[in-house]
Formats: C-alpha cells, structure tokens, sequence
C-alpha cells in the first residue's frame, strides 16, 4: 500500500512538472564569489560524489556534495572536471534538474572541501528555471572562450537551498548530453504532498 501511494505521488509530481514546463522561464542569476568558510555551511553530508559522465567524444566528470548548517539550510557544490585529451570536446554547458529551493548562486574563491578545487574556468552566467525541472545551469559558452576545454576542470559553483539532500540529474552538454546523478536538493516529504494534491486539480480540471 505504501509503495502504491508512493508511485502516485511520484507520478502526479512528474505530472505537475512537465505542465509546468511550457510556463518556464530562465531568470539570469548572478554568481557571487564567496570563501567557503564564509558560507557557514560547513557539516559535510556524506562524501563527495564524483560521477562519469561521458558519451562519445565528450568525456567529463562532476564533483558534487551537500553541506550544511544542521538547521535546515544548505549549500550544494558541484566541479565540472573535462577529463578528455587533445581532440575531445569541450563543455559548454552544466544543469542539474529537478533541483528545489535554490536561492543563490556562487563559486568559490578559498579554502575548498576535501574533494574539490577552485578551479579554472568561470561559468560566463548561471540561470533558474523554476519551471521546467525546476533547472539551475551554467553556461560555458565557447563564443566568450569560456568552454572547458580537455584538462580543464570549471570553479567550484554552490547552489544554496532549504531542500533535503537527494539525488537529481545532472547534464554535461556539448551538442550532446552526458548525464549522470549527482547530489541535489529535493523538496521536504509534505511540499511533494502538497506539489501531489496540486497535479491532481490540474488532472480533475482538464477532465472537466
């Protein structure tokens, strides 16, 4: 019976996001520069996960791990590392979804966690998408020669939110996409209720 109700949670949920996908916009989101120590998130949540994400000529890798205060808030890190050689692609663009709760944007400047570094490359702009997923990404774009090339590995960015530590999708683009889980906010159990109750007045209305 549990994972009955779970699936349909689940389902409604998945429901709801893709209504909400046709109403999405990307708001532009400024990436503020912060020592780590200043986050003030500093209780690791497990270890770092360093997840494959390759597919053809892009070869990469994604770092990525919560942190948090122990009252409820927290930051997420995420290093995108190109581990391709002369002639592999270059990435120009990272996205975790869904990803919940994000409220600010950043990288790091000092001291980085045992597992991350800070890196070379600047995303040349971040966004949210609150919408569709809901999405955060950063771009890398190589008009601006931001792209991460082969031995290059990106800043390490944090995302901070009041969501529960999970595990979302995250996507390494290039003109293809490699993806893999990585560490995400996910809503509390009662926002998924409630996000549950809402797919299912949008069903009874359409039915209607």
């Amino acid at each position: 019976m549990v994972m009955k109700s779970s699936r349909v949670i689940l389902i409604s949920l998945s429901v709801l996001l893709v209504a909400g996908t046709a109403l999405a916009v990307p708001v532009s989101v400024p990436l503020v520069p912060k020592n780590f120590n200043d986050l003030g998130l500093a209780i690791a949540v497990g270890i770092p996960l360093i997840t494959n994400m390759s597919l053809g000529n892009l070869k990469s890798e994604v770092v990525s791990q919560a942190f948090t205060d122990g009252a409820g808030n927290y930051a997420y890190l995420y290093q995108v590392k190109n581990t391709g050689t002369t002639g592999n692609s270059a990435i120009e663009v990272f996205t975790c979804s869904p990803f919940f709760g994000a409220s600010a944007l950043g990288y790091l400047t000092a001291n980085p966690p045992t597992g991350f570094t800070l890196g070379n490359q600047l995303s040349a702009g971040a966004s949210v998408d609150s919408a569709a997923g809901p999405t955060v990404s950063f771009g890398f774009p190589a008009w601006q020669a931001q792209e991460i090339d082969p031995c290059e590995a990106s800043k390490t960015f944090y995302v901070l939110s009041n969501g529960i530590p999970g595990m979302i999708m995250g996507n390494v683009i290039d003109g293809t996409i490699a993806s893999g889980e990585v560490v995400g906010a996910i809503p509390e159990p009662a926002t998924i209720i409630m996000l549950s109750l809402g797919s299912a007045v949008v069903l009874r209305k359409r039915r209607a």
